[in-house]
């Protein structure tokens, strides 16, 4: 099976909700007693009339917030966690797992907010500028996410050729020469994924046009999604735009349709902004950010594009360099 990239996204950001639980309860759980099977926990006992509640202490805090999260209650999860910080205000830990929480509320400026308190108490957690530099990616801050995703990739070097978001927010950032290079690098441990050979195609495209593009671009087999034959075939001049559309539109289940449509008018914009149809471009990533909720990091990517391609195309200061077809 491909890593493909919304397949992983998904894998790491559950990962990464259990590294930030198991991370805050390690120190913390491990600090203090947790209660005694079948307890509830100080804090949820009535008091006598007159008598003031027991104090709840920091373990029971978290723990709370982590069966709140297991319950899907994140609201109530991140309430915990601003009890638990309150006590313990220095502890990244817990700075980090309410952002991933906020993160799963699209409150992204305040999980923003959240990570760089963290970085600040412990500037060399590499997991810290793993995810702050996802959540910059998403709030379209380009520079910043290179920054703190490039200082991921020298905290784990062996991690680097893994970081294929590296590659879209440098391609963002108009580091178009460093984003070919990471996808060149990525291919080298996913080498079955279409949508990894668009992005270096995109990238060679809007620094030395299109048909340099094609001339590079990086050759797939054995990504059986849909459409994703059909992009290869159009980025290499084989097959059509129409031809895209027809597969993807040939998916009849609906999460796989709008998967389908989604990336099929991603790429096309991509493909089209790469040959200088900045109408087209335009067109297919409205299209395609109509469908980006419910599909993941792509889906924010398709989110992002559309902004980015309109303010290019109103020049906007600090995009890539126009397109040379």
């Amino acid at each position: 099976m491909p890593h493909t990239f919304s397949m992983r996204r998904g894998l790491a950001h559950r990962a990464g909700l259990f590294v930030a639980l198991a991370w805050a309860a390690c120190s913390v759980l491990g600090a203090e007693s947790a209660p005694a099977p079948g307890s509830t926990g100080a804090g949820s006992r009535l008091a006598a009339p007159g008598v003031p509640p027991p104090a709840v202490s920091l373990t029971e805090w978290v723990q709370r917030a982590m069966d709140a999260q297991n319950r899907g209650l994140f609201p109530q999860a991140i309430e915990y966690l601003n009890e638990a910080i309150a006590l313990s205000p220095k502890d990244a830990r817990l700075l980090f797992h309410r952002a991933q929480l906020k993160v799963r509320l699209r409150d992204f400026a305040k999980a923003d907010a959240d990570l760089t308190r963290a970085l600040d108490l412990e500037p060399s957690q590499p997991a810290l500028s793993l995810e702050r530099g996802l959540v910059r990616l998403r709030l379209a801050d380009f520079k910043g996410s290179v920054s703190d995703l490039e200082r991921y990739a020298q905290l784990r070097p062996e991690r680097a050729a893994g970081l294929w978001q590296l590659g879209i927010a440098q391609f963002y950032a108009g580091r178009l020469s460093d984003g070919r290079r990471l996808f060149e690098l990525h291919r080298t441990v996913n080498a079955t994924d279409v949508e990894n050979s668009a992005w270096h195609f995109a990238c060679i495209a809007h620094q030395e046009g299109a048909a340099a593009a094609r001339a590079a671009w990086l050759p797939v087999s054995g990504d059986a999604r849909v459409p994703m034959a059909q992009i290869q075939d159009l980025m290499t001049g084989k097959g059509t735009a129409d031809a895209v559309l027809a597969a993807a539109e040939g998916v009849s289940r609906g999460d796989a349709r709008e998967a389908a449509l989604l990336y099929a008018h991603l790429y096309l914009s991509l493909f089209h902004g790469a040959e200088g149809r900045s109408d087209l471009e335009a067109r297919h990533a409205a299209e395609a950010s109509k469908r980006s909720l419910e599909q993941g990091m792509m889906g924010e990517v398709a989110r992002l594009h559309a902004d980015w391609v309109a303010q290019r195309l109103r020049g906007a200061a600090g995009t890539p360099r126009p397109v040379r077809p």
